[in-house]
């Protein structure tokens, strides 16, 4: 949640705003507040800089162009054991898997039926942060199918998030 846009700000707030636990210790020239305005060390700030700053970034991208893969995505081999893999890859690096997921994406969305990752979605898509982002599937995003003989398979946007709330 944001800073206020108007009226009093205190440093307590501030310092919650860029992750730190209320009534801990924190200055204005604390990185993690500084960096909530964009601010470096030392620089003349004013309160009232801080009006609506937030400390949480969300981020979606669908980008495979140059074999630079970056989806939400899941596979279904049909003739290789049956086995499904799973996972996010965000910026070109596979993030989540099946083996450190929350959930199999499998069990939440039937490409056979629907391509539409549904609303009972959990999040995140794995426990805990990873490298201080959260990566979930949007509840709602239609996916791109594809697939031949062999393996079929639904891609759909990754979305990554510092919140610790689904952010939609």
């Amino acid at each position: 949640m944001a800073l206020p846009s108007s009226g009093a700000i205190s440093l307590n707030q501030m310092h919650v705003e860029a992750g730190g636990t209320s009534g801990t210790q924190a200055s204005l020239n604390d990185s993690d507040i500084r960096a909530l305005i964009s601010k470096g060390s030392g620089v003349q700030m004013s309160f009232n800089e801080w009006y609506g700053a937030s400390g949480v970034t969300t981020e979606t991208l669908y980008n495979t162009t140059s074999g630079a893969y970056s989806y939400y995505y899941q596979y279904i081999y049909h003739f290789y054991n049956n086995e499904e893999y799973w996972g996010i890859v965000y910026s070109g690096n596979s993030v989540v898997t099946n083996s450190n997921s929350s959930y199999n994406f499998h069990d939440y969305c039937d490409i056979s039926v629907s391509i539409t990752l549904p609303n009972n979605l959990p999040f995140p898509a794995h426990a805990g942060t990873i490298g201080g982002w959260r990566y979930f599937g949007r509840r709602g995003e239609v996916g791109y199918w594809g697939g031949d003989e062999f393996v079929s398979y639904c891609d759909w946007s990754a979305n990554r998030t510092t919140s610790s709330t689904y952010p939609f």
